[in-house]
């Protein structure tokens, strides 16, 4: 936060129960699941003016397991947008 830069181990269930977290003042709470063959991570949370904001990502693979896709959506008090991010595997 505030251009500092944070590295953290993040850890979930997949089958929907909720993980609580707390970064600095910033708190939120996380659950995942599988939607078909895609891991679907939701976050729900608030920074430290009590301002809401989530995030929600959908991993899935390629039917030929050579590509993964991450899609991402967040939101919160300025807006939201989506972001798309796709890598292929290397073969040697």
């Amino acid at each position: 936060l505030n251009g500092a830069t944070t590295a953290a181990d993040l850890h979930y269930y997949t089958d929907g129960r909720v993980t609580r977290r707390k970064t600095g003042e910033v708190e939120t709470e996380t659950a995942a699941h599988w939607d078909g063959a895609a891991l679907v991570i939701r976050t729900d949370g608030h920074n430290p003016g009590g301002e809401k904001f989530y995030g929600e990502a959908r991993w899935s693979l390629s039917d030929d397991r050579q590509t993964l896709t991450i899609a991402t959506r967040l939101g919160g008090p300025r807006g939201d947008f989506a972001l798309k991010q796709g890598g292929t595997r290397e073969t040697t």
